[in-house]
């Protein structure tokens, strides 16, 4: 017996949009939590020395304010650490943080700030990156970095404030669970990690990472949608 054509329409339509819909989307700013290190796909960690891609430590310290969330490495030592605005749009004090917004801070040493992804599975994964400067007065003056299992991927320069600043990494990569995917910022030519807080700008999609509810119901409401427009 074959296919009526409102079964056929109804197959291709799972078939056209659960690709795109399973195909879920991690977005570390999103996901930020002081909860744990790591944290889901995410780990929050540094280097102590100048050598790129030598070492990840995890940040051990965590520290809040009405708005801005930290991962630093010791108590009484902030630098260099990953640091999330939950609040606002604004300044705060020479740096201009988006709502939502998730930046990394090199340390005085000329050590890195690192985040860190871990795929959930082999896979294929897209990656896209920004960095830019927030800092409005110094301005920002970074060594930016993609590494995979600490080998470079990516390597640009920020220089400036805003848009202007921008440097980006778009690929499509293959991973494993063994695999470790670091972005990274260093204090740059200046060497003086004074004004470098570096906005990173991350997506990574995948079929392997769960998708957010709202693509699952996207999906259902479609298919209901023409399910009872076939059978009307």
């Amino acid at each position: 017996m074959g296919l009526s054509s409102g079964r056929v329409a109804l197959l291709a339509l799972v078939t056209t949009l659960a690709p795109a819909a399973f195909a879920g989307t991690a977005n570390p700013a999103n996901d930020f939590t002081l909860a744990s290190n790591p944290a889901g796909y995410w780990g929050y960690g540094y280097s102590s020395t100048r050598v790129l891609g030598s070492e990840y430590n995890p940040l051990t310290t965590t520290h809040a304010t009405p708005a801005l969330n930290y991962w630093e490495p010791t108590t009484g030592t902030t630098l260099p650490c990953v640091v999330h605005n939950s609040g606002p749009s604004g300044n705060y004090g020479t740096i201009h943080y988006d709502a939502n917004q998730l930046a990394l801070h090199p340390g005085p040493d000329g050590n890195y700030a690192i985040l860190r992804f871990t795929p959930p599975a082999a896979d294929n994964y897209q990656v896209a990156a920004e960095f830019l400067g927030l800092d409005f007065v110094g301005p920002t003056t970074t060594d930016v970095h993609v590494l995979l299992n600490g080998a470079p991927l990516f390597n640009a320069m920020v220089n400036g404030f805003g848009p202007a600043s921008s440097t980006s990494y778009n690929a499509s990569l293959a991973l494993v669970p063994s695999d470790t995917l670091d972005f990274v910022a260093g204090f740059g030519p200046d060497q003086s990690h004074r004004f470098d807080t570096t906005a990173l700008y991350l997506t990574i999609s995948s079929p392997s990472i769960v998708p957010e509810p709202a693509s699952l119901g996207l999906v259902a409401v479609s298919i209901l949608v023409l399910y009872r427009r076939r059978r009307a």
